[in-house]
């Protein structure tokens, strides 16, 4: 059943900080762990893999802080806005053996029962998400992200989980069409300047706007798609009209 005028704390299991830990093992902090911190979730929604630090901490913060497939981390202090999720395809090896944290600057964002966790990780990518998160995040040099937004800010539309999967399942593949265009678009460039460079004998730069028309116009649909499946139900597309 879908809702209307549905605040985003109501369909949340739990909001909590993480922890930063210490730079080595000691008798308090002996569990090792790899740390998300806020620097190291893009403007993109992904995580930065390759730079994220390994810390220790102790069991009580493992189990307050660890990062599942289920969760959003959402910048809670400087860059204000920025998420991602660890399913999200993100930039560079994931393929840690230590239990992955989220760090004292970020929240990790936790849906309940009857909210999917797809569904909600592109909720609060929606821009009318990230201006309420800054406006009412308070701080002049660094930004915090109060717990009062969880609670004053209204969901657009908050329909049946069934709806929130397939929304969620369209989304996704969406984000994975982007994925593999940005890998097109790498290829490309390098076999551009090679063949450039063997046509013509010299170094001709490209000018990277040439080149990414076709990643933007995907993210522009992307964009487009998600506000209006995710504001008003008039546009959810029916599953049938896209099984014939």
């Amino acid at each position: 059943m879908s809702k209307k005028g549905t605040p985003l704390a109501d369909v949340l299991e739990s909001v909590r900080p993480g922890v930063w830990g210490s730079d080595v093992a000691t008798e308090e902090r002996p569990i090792p762990v790899r740390v998300v911190r806020n620097g190291d979730i893009s403007e993109d929604r992904r995580i930065l893999a390759d730079n994220i630090p390994r810390r220790w901490v102790s069991e009580k913060e493992l189990r307050n802080s660890r990062v599942t497939d289920r969760d959003t981390l959402l910048v809670g202090s400087g860059y204000i806005g920025k998420s991602a999720r660890l399913g999200g395809g993100g930039k560079g090896n994931m393929q840690f053996q230590e239990p992955i944290i989220a760090s004292n600057f970020v929240r990790i964002v936790s849906p309940d029962s009857n909210t999917d966790p797809g569904w909600l990780f592109w909720l609060l990518g929606l821009e009318s998400a990230i201006r309420f998160m800054k406006r009412v995040s308070a701080g002049t040099s660094l930004q915090n992200l109060p717990m009062s937004f969880f609670k004053e800010w209204i969901i657009p539309y908050y329909p049946s989980i069934e709806e929130q999967r397939y929304i969620a399942t369209v989304l996704d593949s969406v984000e994975e069409v982007i994925m593999q265009t940005e890998k097109v678009i790498i290829n490309t460039k390098y076999l551009s300047n090679a063949l450039i460079h063997e046509l013509l004998k010299k170094d001709h730069p490209i000018k990277d706007q040439e080149w990414n028309q076709a990643l933007s116009a995907t993210i522009t649909l992307q964009n487009s798609i998600s506000y209006k499946l995710l504001t008003d139900k008039t546009g959810y597309p029916k599953q049938e009209k896209y099984q014939k």
